[in-house]
């Protein structure tokens, strides 16, 4: 396994004047993490604060206790009891058999991370990933993403959420689970490791009631060598943990929704976009109705909290005993979640993506409203996994690989079928239907002086002669495609690697096609490469 390091430009500005270490961006934080001692600094205004330690432990530990594979998570647990212990944390929605690559790639970040800075500062640092399982939209979670020859296609657990349910009590339709997971690891082809893949993961399904268990058991199997702590956001204990903090969210909330608006009219005057898309009468703050989850928003005018679309009304005493009767009928947004997670764990850094990053900068007036400090925020590492056919591939296209990485694979696809044909088809093709398209109208116009009832039936024929250049261009098309197939299939096996449906290939691919190719011993691998955390992008050559 060779790591290369590539610096590829970002279409995300705010990250990258981030990573670049800008002025304007980093008044919008609290630490620079391109301090050497940021992390010093951190640990050190971290014990000045008291956690809820124990009351934490024990949730974790009772959480933890139902899946397999969970010792050395366990292990790491217990040491959150230790006051100088501290985490490296970062979440994300719970995909099925962990969703993109960019949630293993975030992981990595987290549990390397934390590592490094257990040996830099001397104390113990905790991997934890924060599934949000607060989350409703579970039409972005419920499919992956299967190769053909003509592209990446989707294919979806078809359990439909209809209603605004958190995904964290959507129960697993088991038999129909099963199936689709067959589906998809089929779909990667034999290997000598797949009855094992499927074995784990058919055990994992078993273990599991809800789409949040069986993302969370796969991690904690996954990363059974890193012990890797797991969190369900949505989980009524850990409510009873955030009761007291719902409580200043709900006192504070008016001043929340003005810090938030004040830092986005900071960040818009120097040129940044805001990314957050925050009302200043928005509570920041979910309720959940029946099964639907239901956002609030203040009534200034009665003094009222009320549902977007009028769902519900609440008064500001009976949120606040809703907060300390029912906790686990609230639930965060956006905002308050960071802030939530700043009360819980005492974080020495946030592992964040780059659309992260960019809406972490409009939350310090906010951090510092609680009197908090925002974390230092670290971004992710991009990866992306190189298979050494795609390698040979390249070279014998000549194609460089930051080139396809940027998106420019069809130019080079155009290129090789102009050197390739004696006739640009085309453009001759196109002028065709143009000079023809002339003609017609002529007729048209003339036919319709004679009678105007033709006029339909000419458009029709106009139709017609136009499908047909089609079918020839398909023709000759189909014909290229079948003389050149070898050629053709290296340039889509290309895309379908590296830039898959034209996007980046952690947003598209899933782990599990690698860990059928290569075993669960990829992922240590992954885990003990040499990658660089320093925003770039990171080439990992198989």
């Amino acid at each position: 396994m060779e790591v290369n390091d590539l610096f590829l430009p970002s279409l995300n500005k705010f990250a990258t004047d981030y990573m670049g270490n800008s002025k304007d961006c980093h008044q919008f934080f609290h630490y620079n993490i391109h301090d050497a001692s940021v992390y010093k600094q951190r640990k050190d205004e971290l014990a000045s604060r008291r956690f809820q330690r124990e009351r934490l432990v024990k949730h974790l530990l009772r959480y933890h206790s139902k899946f397999q594979h969970n010792d050395k998570s366990i292990q790491h647990i217990e040491k959150l009891l230790d006051q100088n212990s501290l985490v490296v944390i970062g979440g994300q929605q719970a995909g099925l058999l962990t969703g993109p690559l960019y949630t293993i790639h975030k992981i990595l970040t987290i549990i390397q991370t934390a590592k490094q800075q257990e040996k830099e500062l001397n104390v113990p640092v905790l991997p934890v990933f924060w599934i949000a399982g607060e989350d409703h939209d579970f039409d972005e979670i419920n499919h992956l993403y299967v190769e053909t020859e003509k592209g990446m296609k989707k294919k979806s657990y078809n359990r439909h959420n209809t209603n605004k349910q958190m995904v964290s009590d959507i129960h697993i339709d088991k038999h129909l689970c099963e199936q689709w997971i067959q589906d998809i690891i089929q779909s990667y082809g034999e290997s000598k490791y797949t009855n094992e893949i499927l074995s784990m993961l058919k055990q994992s399904l078993k273990d599991s009631e809800t789409v949040v268990d069986f993302f969370a058991q796969i991690l904690i199997t996954l990363f059974a060598d890193e012990g890797l702590i797991v969190v369900n956001s949505a989980s009524p204990d850990l409510r009873e943990i955030e009761s007291e903090f719902f409580h200043h969210l709900i006192y504070n909330n008016s001043q929340l929704a003005e810090a938030v608006s004040m830092q986005q009219h900071v960040l818009e005057e120097i040129g940044y976009n805001k990314v957050l898309d925050v009302d200043i009468n928005s509570s920041n703050l979910f309720f959940q109705h029946s099964e639907n989850r239901v956002l609030l928003e203040r009534d200034g005018a009665e003094g009222y909290f009320k549902g977007k679309n009028n769902e519900v009304k609440i008064s500001f005493d009976e949120l606040i005993q809703i907060a300390e009767s029912s906790p686990h009928l609230l639930s965060n947004n956006v905002v308050t979640r960071p802030l939530m997670q700043e009360y819980l764990f005492p974080t020495l850094a946030f592992i964040a993506g780059p659309g992260e990053l960019a809406y972490w900068g409009e939350l310090k007036n906010a951090f510092s409203l609680f009197d908090f400090k925002m974390p230092p925020i670290l971004p992710r590492a991009n990866i992306t996994i190189v298979d050494r056919t795609i390698t040979s591939d390249l070279e014998k296209l000549n194609i460089p690989i930051d080139d396809v990485l940027q998106g420019n694979l069809l130019s080079y696809r155009d290129e090789w079928v102009k050197t390739e044909l004696k006739y640009d088809f085309e453009s001759i093709i196109n002028n065709a239907k143009e000079e023809v398209e002339q003609i017609h109208q002529q007729i048209r116009h003339k036919a319709t002086e004679v009678d105007a009832n033709l006029h339909s039936v000419l458009v029709k024929n106009a139709q017609l002669i136009h499908s047909q250049f089609e079918f020839v261009s398909t023709l000759i098309n189909r014909s290229i495609e079948n003389k050149h197939e070898v050629t053709l299939k290296k340039f889509q096996r290309i895309e379908n690697c590296l830039q898959p449906n034209h996007l980046p290939q952690e947003r598209v691919w899933n782990i599990f096609y690698f860990l059928n190719k290569y075993g669960f011993g990829f992922i240590q691998q992954l885990v003990n490469a040499p990658i660089k955390y320093n925003g770039n992008h990171q080439l990992i050559y198989l």
